[in-house]
């Protein structure tokens, strides 16, 4: 980065924050503090492996509320549950009615923008985000890591992006 950081243009970014839906805020809570106090007693036993389970389903529930959320711990050849959230009927969530907000504002103005999102993988939450899009009057682009060669990624944005089809951009961070 510090080699090209003076070529790049002007980049602010601008974090927003959105509360959490009241019935999620509560199954969040709920799922936070039996994995703190699980997570607790698997470190008193020397044990770290939940360590990192409860760091990715924190992170995950908020937005992939729309599926159970189911935390195991392998312990003397058993799978045990340690902590489960449900998956909640939730239509637009909280910080999808922002994104709405912010896409329509940047639409009217001739924008495109770029929404990145992690959890693409074992909870893929790319065609969630996407059916939303497009139920609300947008047309999303997603790039996929599988379905399109790294060396060939900025040809392939272009080409698309340059139809004028889509006006937003839907992928994984670690693909840009």
């Amino acid at each position: 980065l510090n080699d090209v950081s003076e070529i790049l243009p002007d980049y602010d970014e601008i974090i927003v924050s959105v509360p959490m839906d009241g019935e999620l805020m509560e199954h969040y809570g709920e799922l936070s503090s039996t994995l703190m106090e699980a997570t607790k007693k698997a470190l008193a036993r020397g044990d770290m492996r939940l360590l990192g389970k409860m760091l990715q389903s924190l992170l995950a529930y908020p937005d992939g509320c729309r599926h159970e959320e189911v935390v195991t711990l392998e312990r003397g050849g058993i799978e045990e549950v340690v902590a489960s959230a449900p998956a909640l009927a939730l239509d637009l969530l909280p910080k999808e009615e922002r994104l709405l907000e912010i896409l329509a504002a940047e639409k009217k103005e001739g924008r495109k923008a770029a929404i990145f999102v992690e959890h693409t993988g074992t909870r893929d939450l790319l065609p969630t985000l996407e059916e939303k899009l497009r139920s609300k009057g947008f047309t999303p682009l997603v790039l996929r890591g599988h379905a399109v060669r790294p060396e060939k990624r900025e040809d392939w944005l272009r080409e698309n992006l340059a139809t004028g089809r889509y006006d937003c951009l839907l992928c994984n961070p670690n693909l840009v």
